[in-house]
């Protein structure tokens, strides 16, 4: 599967792992254990509209907001969707984007954010006990992504 059929997947299942997740999952570990599941929410809805003010050629808001105390479906939502548009609309794949690893191509960065979003879906899923994708997909998508980006070095 393509980097934009993959996002176009990845983000709707994304946000429905979210839309219903209990309240007590929020204090838990990711297998990142410096990290809670609130906290890699937060950084999932920061990622989205980041991402996508890059993505459209945009200075990345400088403060986005984060929610405590409750689960941040509609935030994650907003972001999603802002995301996916973005990836729509980025369709010149070799312009370059300033982005916080450095430049690089909007194709690169797509597949940047690809494996950012499996990596944290997959976090997400195992610290709430639902199913978001297979180890063996994401090292797929992580294994792609590391062969272009050294391809392109």
């Amino acid at each position: 599967m393509d980097t934009r059929m993959q996002l176009w997947t990845a983000i709707p299942a994304l946000c429905e792992m979210v839309d219903d997740l209990p309240f007590h999952t929020l204090a838990r570990r990711t297998p990142c254990s410096r990290y809670s599941v609130q906290d890699l929410l937060n950084h999932l809805v920061e990622e989205g509209f980041r991402y996508s003010a890059l993505l459209r050629g945009e200075d990345p808001p400088v403060e986005v907001p984060f929610a405590y105390g409750w689960v941040p479906a509609t935030e994650l939502r907003a972001a999603m969707a802002a995301l996916r548009g973005a990836v729509v609309c980025a369709l010149d794949t070799e312009r370059e984007i300033s982005t916080p690893k450095g430049p690089m191509s909007v194709d690169v960065f797509l597949r940047f954010v690809e494996f950012d979003l499996m990596l944290h879906g997959w976090m997400l899923g195992a610290a709430t006990g639902r199913s978001f994708v297979s180890s063996a997909d994401l090292l797929a998508v992580a294994d792609d992504f590391a062969c272009v980006t050294l391809s392109a070095a």
